[in-house]
């Protein structure tokens, strides 16, 4: 029997009888009775991430950057340089075309950025908090 409750079991536990046995098609659960989306991200102006000659280049319209880190999709930390000081910076130690990369910015006004390149394109600069 189908009821088509929705129910926040963060406000109050759902509580019910059924009979013994298996039921395969009792539950379905849901985290959010909307569809999930991204709210209140800001895009910041300033910063320009794009692929010279096969290699990374990122460039502060506005800020020094101070450093940048680069991960996979995995995660793995790919590379890192704590030291910049320059409103631009070429990597030559990745291949922008190999795989999908995270570039995490951080400026000389202690902003962080990320941005996110799939197979050559890039994708927005998001403000991390």
């Amino acid at each position: 029997m189908e009821l088509n409750i929705i129910h926040d079991i963060r406000n109050s536990p759902y509580l019910f009888l059924i009979d013994a046995g298996i039921h395969n098609d009792r539950f379905v659960l849901r985290y959010t009775s909307t569809t999930l989306s991204i709210k209140d991200v800001e895009v910041l102006n300033g910063i320009k991430v794009f692929e010279e000659n096969d290699k990374i280049v990122v460039k502060s319209e506005n800020e020094v950057i101070q450093s940048i880190e680069v991960h996979d999709i995995l995660g793995r930390n790919l590379f890192n340089e704590t030291s910049i000081n320059l409103n631009q910076f070429t990597i030559s130690a990745i291949s922008p075309k190999t795989t999908t990369l995270f570039l995490i910015i951080k400026l000389d006004d202690r902003q962080q950025k990320i941005a996110k390149l799939f197979s050559n394109i890039i994708q927005n600069v998001i403000k991390r908090p």
